[in-house]
């Protein structure tokens, strides 16, 4: 076949392919597993008992694209992948890059994931864009501040940092006898109230008594127990620090503690949730 240039400058150059580094890969074994019924092995490839001395090339020049998963219903692990290439990408129900029409509770443009630059070094961040219902995103703890919205189980809650103020009017002289002080207003105490009741019932108020205490279902010895089939039976644990702040932590739970957030930086392998669609981004 006569040379053609628009082909190849060297009609001896002859491609690889992917077969070959496969082979490679499973025939590259640690030396435990060799064993004398080991298949032959080609020549040029590594024997069973060899150790694989080098590691796949990365681009040093180039940004390595992230991940987001689209989690499966019921699942955490399996979904529909969508690789970041862009220093931007917009989840939305209607508009944007990752779009979830099924999601009646996702705004049209919900919210973004953009590269940002950290000290010289890039990073990605998650910000909601003004929707309805807010990003949630999954956390080992969260500092409870007035107005913060959490999802414990299957349900939200707003943290109400209460009012501290007796009930009726008047000013309270430095020191009172004990039995004639009034007794707290029921809005004075920091409590979580629920944001979605599930019938017609007022919010329910679940105040903090204590400066320690644990929240999860009914029957575990919680100061805040709730029937949700979706909380554990020891779900978290409320701390005051000393500096008057209450402090969330998150105990081994299938479903964790969330909290609705307006931008944070996200870290390899950790959950948001968009409306009702929850993802996992991968750095």
């Amino acid at each position: 076949m006569p040379h053609d240039p628009r082909i190849s400058d060297d009609p001896g150059t002859i491609l690889d392919s992917f077969a070959d580094v496969s082979r490679v890969l499973r025939n590259v074994q640690p030396a435990a597993a060799a064993s004398p019924a080991s298949p032959v092995v080609p020549a040029g490839v590594p024997a069973a008992t060899e150790r694989l001395d080098e590691v796949l090339y990365q681009s040093p020049y180039r940004i390595r694209a992230p991940r987001i998963t689209i989690c499966d219903d019921n699942s955490l692990d399996e979904g529909e992948v969508v690789y970041v290439r862009a220093d931007q990408v917009v989840i939305g129900r209607s508009k944007g890059d990752i779009r979830i029409p099924n999601d009646n509770a996702m705004s049209g443009c919900h919210a973004e994931v953009v590269r940002v630059d950290i000290g010289g070094r890039h990073g990605w961040v998650l910000r909601d864009l003004g929707s309805s219902n807010g990003t949630l995103a999954k956390c080992r703890s969260i500092t409870l501040r007035h107005d913060v919205v959490v999802l414990i189980g299957s349900r939200r809650y707003r943290f109400d940092a209460g009012s501290g103020q007796p009930a009726g009017p008047g000013d309270e002289p430095k020191t009172t006898l004990l039995d004639a002080a009034r007794p707290l207003a029921p809005d004075a105490l920091p409590a979580l109230v629920e944001t979605l009741p599930q019938d017609d019932r007022p919010p329910e108020r679940f105040p903090f008594r204590t400066l320690s205490f644990t929240i999860g279902r009914p029957g575990g010895g919680n100061a805040i127990e709730l029937e949700d089939l979706c909380v554990s039976q020891r779900h978290a644990t409320v701390t005051r620090d000393a500096g008057g702040a209450w402090q969330m932590q998150a105990e081994p739970s299938l479903n964790g503690i969330w909290a609705r957030i307006e931008a944070v930086r996200l870290t390899d392998g950790c959950l948001f949730q968009c409306g009702e669609q929850r993802f996992r981004f991968h750095a």
